[in-house]
């Protein structure tokens, strides 16, 4: 880890901005699984308890030990496990959006889209920027524009 890497402003080369790429879309469809298991305790099955956190961890270390965590490529493996434990750990927090849902259903609606547009925008800056100046201003504005 190097600090004064992280606070260069020079502009961001390919390899870096298709890491980042990969990244957010690997974090796209972890959010989406994490969302359709709270959805999935929610309306369908009652299943949230302390197996499934359990489970989800089990997938989370067969995911990190499965191969190379510093290959190029995305292993499909990997990502599989990598969506089963999203998607058990919002089971896993179904009954917190269960019970927030009971006292103020605009509660929840309100966090998912505060959430849904910084991590949009945090997102689009990642992907469509070529200089890192614009990452940074694109972090704070977005964070900022909510209060």
């Amino acid at each position: 880890f190097n600090p004064s890497a992280v606070l260069s402003f020079k502009p961001l080369d390919a390899p870096a901005r298709k890491h980042l790429q990969k990244i957010y879309g690997i974090l796209t469809i972890g959010v989406a699984c994490t969302a359709a298991g709270c959805w999935f305790h929610v309306q369908v099955a009652q299943i949230g308890s302390f197996i499934t956190a359990i489970m989800s961890i089990a997938l989370l270390m067969g995911s990190m030990y499965t191969t190379d965590p510093y290959s190029d490529r995305i292993d499909p493996k990997r990502l599989a496990m990598f969506a089963g434990f999203a998607f058990l750990k919002g089971v896993s927090l179904g009954p917190l959006i269960y019970y927030s849902m009971a006292v103020d259903p605009d509660l929840l609606m309100t966090a998912f889209y505060g959430t849904l547009a910084i991590f949009a925008c945090l997102s689009a800056c990642a992907i469509f920027s070529r200089r890192r100046e614009w990452l940074y201003l694109g972090s704070i504005l977005s964070s900022v524009m909510l209060y």
